[in-house]
């Protein structure tokens, strides 16, 4: 899922006026970087997966600016840790170089690793021109990306590129994060339930297994929303089922996330979507709901099956709640998981499942 897109100006003229430029540190998952000026958090998201061909984690933080030129501005800053199950790294790394809009490509250190750093200019979902500067680095057989965004115009790279480069890395802390994921993953499925923030589900007696969890907080703390997503599987005579499924929900900006999340995006970056229907009105869990059909493949060959799945999105007022089913060949499990949740009414409980470091603070 992707939250609110913000951005910074970062520009020549702050560049120009170092006294505009106030340094402040910021914490993440796998490291510190130092920023060209005081901020405070607007929003945070900690988010882990693992499948049978990678693990990831990343932490996306919105701020807004409180010093310098730009004050009142925002700013993102997102830090990724990727461990490919099968396959190099470096496979994953060329990949990101080739992407569109990258330039001015330069390789670098962070601390002894080998890394590049780059522009990257984008347009997101909504048309929005994005840029950003982007720090890649290979430790042993894992990615980890550090991405500060920046304006579409002037030079994005004038003052984010000390910033990215001087990324303090802890790779103790980032190792960390899959036992964390690990953690999170034994409470979620534990007694063959699926733990979500709208209540727990069964599976039909099949084990689920915890395939991808984030967290959203306030500036201050608070939880806002958490989506857990589960894998399980059926096997046939004549063949086998792959299915998965995911509840989400938050207590804020109900109309915002549901336009935003009527983007389906899947769980795994070893996976793509082919096609996506228009939304068809419905009802879950007791609301008014709209139901985005779409159809999934595997990017890694003849890893899996052809997938085929619905998502469902309501309203509350602030709060907001949205379901995944997805199959190879599952009506019955959808039926059932279905019934699961029309079966009460709908109501929102996110309890922070999965925690990064560090824990959730207001800027000092």
């Amino acid at each position: 899922m992707h939250a609110r897109h913000f951005t910074m100006a970062l520009t020549l003229a702050m560049a120009a006026s170092p006294a505009a430029a106030v340094a402040q540190r910021l914490d993440t998952f796998a490291g510190t970087i130092d920023l060209p000026f005081a901020f405070h958090r607007l929003e945070r998201i900690d988010r882990a997966g693992n499948s049978a061909l990678e693990f990831s984690a990343d932490q996306r933080q919105w701020l807004a600016i409180d010093s310098g030129a730009q004050a009142g501005a925002q700013a993102q800053v997102e830090v990724n840790y990727w461990v490919p199950a099968k396959g190099a790294a470096d496979e994953r790394l060329r990949a990101l170089l080739r992407q569109p809009g990258v330039h001015q490509v330069q390789a670098v250190k962070l601390a002894a690793f080998p890394a590049s750093r780059f522009i990257r200019r984008w347009r997101d979902a909504d048309g929005e021109e994005r840029a950003a500067t982007v720090l890649v680095a290979t430790i042993n057989n894992a990615l980890l990306t550090v991405q500060l965004e920046a304006p579409a115009t002037g030079d994005p790279d004038a003052l984010a590129a000390p910033a990215v480069s001087g990324f303090a890395l802890d790779f103790d802390s980032a190792l960390a994060s899959r036992r964390r994921f690990d953690a999170a993953a034994a409470e979620a499925s534990a007694g063959m339930r699926m733990r979500t923030a709208t209540g727990d589900y069964a599976a039909g007696g099949m084990t689920p297994r915890l395939l991808d969890v984030w967290t959203q907080y306030a500036g201050d703390g608070r939880v806002l929303a958490e989506r857990t997503a589960y894998s399980f599987a059926r096997a046939g005579f004549w063949r086998g089922q792959v299915m998965s499924f995911a509840s989400a929900c938050g207590i804020a900006d109900g109309a915002v996330a549901a336009s935003r999340l009527a983007h389906f995006q899947p769980d795994s970056s070893f996976s793509r979507v082919v096609a996506q229907d228009p939304p068809v009105a419905t009802r879950i869990g007791g609301l008014q709901a709209s139901a985005y059909g779409f159809k999934m493949v595997s990017t890694h060959g003849s890893f899996g099956p052809a997938l085929a799945g619905t998502r469902t999105i309501a309203t509350a007022g602030a709060a907001w709640y949205a379901f995944d089913f997805i199959s190879s060949d599952g009506a019955a499990f959808v039926t059932d998981l279905r019934a699961q949740v029309d079966a009460r009414a709908l109501a929102c409980a996110p309890r922070a499942l999965l925690t990064l470091d560090p824990p959730p603070t207001s800027a000092p």
